[in-house]
């Protein structure tokens, strides 16, 4: 396995674009790429902003131009077509990057996400979240979104997941978290558009999920024609980290289809 600084490339074969979410960095993925098997190829990225990407960010980040900018690094590892897992707002990412860059697609791993949009009012504490970030720096967000990222049992019981969580929100720069955070607040709306999915969709959902429940996710599954839904137990909007076990399963069985 190695580490290039701001992305991990672990295997070979089938290639898995692995896009983590918000404010998070691509080593959410490194537990669950060590139980992938030798047929798959895990490809996983800092977005733009985040971890130790070196991209300029601007004062907005949209989800089209972080699709963008991962069809480039996709040229640059000489990778023409890949599955597409994202988590969270790596999710948002995936369907812009379906509309942009679809021949590149195999199919699409949705993690604990969905299709819709921010409303106003959570369009506007976005915007806020931004500001306090640029001010206060990325600290307080770790506190303040555990409860919603983290099943309780995690919490309780698996303290090296919560530590991992929190050095990946605190290490974040400022001005990424807060530019994505804006582009988050500015994404579109997908709802109508993924029912006429054309390509095999996985849509994972921690069965503990507060921010992507279950029952919403089976709701959006029942919209695309042929999409998958799968429930990993003991977990909350993280299920790559705090299951990494069922989660690994579940990616590796979906993606030995296109084999």
């Amino acid at each position: 396995m190695s580490n290039e600084k701001y992305f991990l490339d672990s295997g070979s074969g089938l290639p898995i674009l692995c896009v983590h979410g918000f404010p998070f960095d691509h080593t959410m993925w490194d537990v669950l790429a060590e139980r992938i098997s030798e047929d798959f190829r895990i490809i996983a990225p800092d977005l733009r902003g985040m971890g130790k990407n070196p991209q300029p960010v601007a004062d907005v980040v949209m989800m089209a131009e972080f699709a963008d900018d991962l069809a480039n690094f996709l040229d640059m590892q000489g990778i023409k077509k890949c599955v597409f897992c994202g988590l969270s707002m790596g999710g948002y990412i995936g369907w812009e990057f379906w509309k942009r860059h679809a021949d590149r697609l195999y199919g699409i791993i949705l993690c604990d996400s969905n299709a819709g949009c921010d409303t106003p009012q959570a369009a506007e504490n976005r915007e806020r979240t931004a500001q306090r970030v640029l001010k206060e720096g990325t600290a307080f967000l770790a506190e303040a979104m555990i409860g919603n990222i983290l099943a309780q049992k995690t919490v309780l019981e698996k303290p090296e997941v919560v530590a991992h969580y929190r050095r990946m929100v605190e290490e974040n720069a400022p001005r990424g978290v807060a530019a994505a955070a804006r582009g988050l607040g500015m994404r579109r709306d997908f709802r109508e558009m993924v029912k006429c999915m054309n390509l095999p969709v996985l849509v994972l959902s921690g069965s503990m999920d507060v921010l992507s429940p279950p029952e919403r996710m089976r709701e959006l599954v029942a919209e695309m024609p042929g999409a998958v839904y799968v429930e990993i137990p003991d977990a909350g909007h993280l299920a790559p980290l705090e299951n990494p076990e069922d989660t690994a399963r579940e990616v590796e069985a979906f993606c030995r289809q296109f084999l």
